[in-house]
């Protein structure tokens, strides 16, 4: 599977980042590119732990759970999972370029490989680098998708 720690799968989604607008045209959900990008900045928060949340204990959080939503071969279905509230941060507190750039850099910090603090993921648990590489590049790609880039 992709994972951010992957340099061509890296600079492929990075390009992918950059060429979304804002006003591009959302395909389903509720968020617009904007909004999308402050949740992938806070996601990518999580994933190197700047932003920790509370820890649900759920089917999710274990190897099987993980096993299905990091390297599962089915498609994360569109609008069944709502974010915890602190990964849906206000897209007016910064301005389009800054959350852009923002967003870019935190993935570019994968190139540092699995040498760095990780973070503890709220629905998921404890991840290792690889897995926190396949689910970031897997988490961004779902919502580039959502705008068809």
């Amino acid at each position: 599977m992709a994972s951010l720690l992957n340099m061509r799968t890296r600079v492929s989604l990075v390009q992918r980042v950059e060429r979304i607008r804002p006003d591009a045209l959302r395909l389903w959900g509720t968020m617009d590119p904007h909004a999308m990008l402050c949740h992938l900045h806070a996601g990518l928060a999580v994933t190197f732990g700047e932003l920790r949340l509370h820890v649900s204990d759920s089917w999710m959080n274990r190897w099987y759970g993980r096993l299905f939503v990091i390297d599962g071969p089915l498609p994360w279905p569109h609008g069944k999972l709502q974010a915890p509230p602190e990964l849906l941060p206000a897209a007016n507190l910064h301005e389009w370029d800054w959350d852009h750039h923002r967003v870019v850099e935190y993935m570019q910090r994968f190139a540092v490989g699995p040498h760095q603090s990780w973070g503890v993921h709220p629905l998921l648990g404890p991840l290792t680098p690889q897995q926190w590489g396949r689910f970031s590049w897997r988490h961004i790609d779902f919502h580039l998708r959502q705008f068809a880039c």
